[in-house]
């Protein structure tokens, strides 16, 4: 080609993923203007909430595309609008809640990473203590310190799976004609947890109610608001347990006020975790049956076994006393 010959202009629309005018185009034309029902969506400030499509968490005040007759809207990442920045994302709920579970499984890693090397070294001590003739007082009492913590670390961390596992099988499975649990399920559930600590059941509560499963149906919602007012009628350990969920997951128990089934529960749990005050804030209407914790009433074995197993908690206590 000769120096004078004409340079051919560059086709930027033929230029895929770096500001071609085609890939603007292709977002337009897949760009969603209705809801369900048919109506034409419009920008609307909203309540705090979750995207009717991705489910991520919408806090008060974003922007959505919203269709006010079916109380149904989509987050700024389903459906853009034009003049919005996508960096605003990085200040919603859904990332917040997304890194919240991320720092949670960094934190599981950790921990088993920490067991794994505390239990290495303390196999090359021995091994080191052997070929030198074996320790002397003061040596072995460092031994038996670091064996221990290492049996605590290891420990914990089974606690901890062991109550995401109970929590998740019970919040995910449920008859299909009876979302709420009996008495007995619930007793049950308390049997098997009750003696995993504090630590794992706040964060095995936590993990169901943040979305960090990828499920958002809000039946395991409901029944896990369930647990949190059992737990807190039980009182002792079991309520100790309900108060932290709730001091932890406040941000996360506010939205399930939005979800019309989980509506009535939530608002009962928030006044017994949370207190009138928050409550009120929440715009809860406050009544006097809903600072009084119920439990489904026990039938059957399950109300003779809870029976017994108080009598068996209450005879040590009173032969402590004569």
């Amino acid at each position: 080609m000769s120096g004078g010959a004409a340079r051919m202009p560059l086709d930027k629309s033929r230029i895929q993923g770096f500001g071609s005018d085609g890939a603007a185009g292709n977002s337009e034309s897949l760009k969603i203007t209705t809801c369900p029902q048919g109506h034409r969506l419009a920008s609307w400030q909203a309540k705090q909430g979750w995207c009717d499509q991705c489910g991520r968490r919408v806090l008060k005040g974003e922007r959505v595309m919203d269709c006010r007759q079916c109380n149904w809207y989509l987050c700024t990442t389903c459906c853009p609008q034009p003049g919005l920045s996508s960096a605003s994302d990085w200040s919603s709920g859904g990332i917040a809640s997304a890194l919240d579970s991320f720092a949670l499984q960094v934190g599981d890693a950790i921990d088993a990473a920490a067991a794994d090397m505390a239990e290495m070294a303390n196999d090359v001590k021995d091994f080191v203590v052997e070929a030198m003739g074996g320790p002397d007082d003061e040596e072995s009492a460092t031994e038996d310190v670091g064996r221990q913590r290492t049996h605590v670390d290891v420990g914990s961390l089974q606690h901890r799976q062991a109550a995401v596992q109970a929590i998740s099988s019970f919040c995910n499975n449920y008859p299909a004609a009876r979302v709420a649990p009996k008495a007995e399920e619930l007793e049950a559930l308390w049997d098997t947890c009750e003696k995993l600590g504090t630590s794992p059941m706040t964060h095995a509560i936590y993990e169901q109610l943040s979305y960090s499963s990828g499920e958002f149906e809000w039946q395991p919602r409901l029944r896990t608001l369930y647990i949190l007012e059992f737990l807190y009628a039980k009182g002792g350990h079991a309520k100790e347990i309900a108060v932290t969920v709730g001091n932890q997951t406040d941000g996360l128990l506010q939205p399930l006020l939005e979800v019309q089934q989980c509506k009535t529960k939530a608002s009962k749990v928030i006044v017994l975790l949370l207190g009138k005050a928050k409550a009120t804030e929440a715009g809860i209407d406050v009544t006097p049956e809903m600072t009084k914790a119920e439990v489904p009433a026990a039938t059957g074995a399950a109300k003779a076994k809870s029976q017994a197993k108080a009598k068996a908690k209450a005879e040590p206590v009173a032969a402590a006393k004569k």
